[in-house]
């Protein structure tokens, strides 16, 4: 059995961008169904669905996963505040449904 304690975890740049990318989507999906007022999760309570508390879980979920491979502390730290920002609007959102 191999010890892994001392290897380190390698990120490629492909991957970054890759994760900066869905962040992106996640960060429009957010605001597109914000300003639409006609989103069907807005009109109809029966959906049991809300797009708003659906896309901030998931940018919560992908910011924490980047920052965690990140290596840049700044850019760490600004994606463990996005993913704990989002989080907390989702709760937020959750708790009002």
């Amino acid at each position: 059995m191999s010890d892994n304690k001392d290897k380190r975890f390698n990120t490629t740049q492909k991957m970054l961008e890759w994760q900066y990318y869905q962040i992106l989507g996640d960060l429009q999906e957010i605001q597109r169904h914000d300003g639409d007022e006609t989103c069907p999760c807005r009109l109809s309570e029966d959906l049991g669905e809300n797009c708003l508390a659906k896309h901030s879980l998931g940018l919560s979920i992908i910011a924490a996963e980047t920052a965690a491979m990140e290596t840049n502390k700044e850019n760490a730290k600004l994606l463990w505040t996005l993913a704990g920002d989002a989080k907390e609007h989702h709760q937020q959102i959750k708790g009002f449904l």
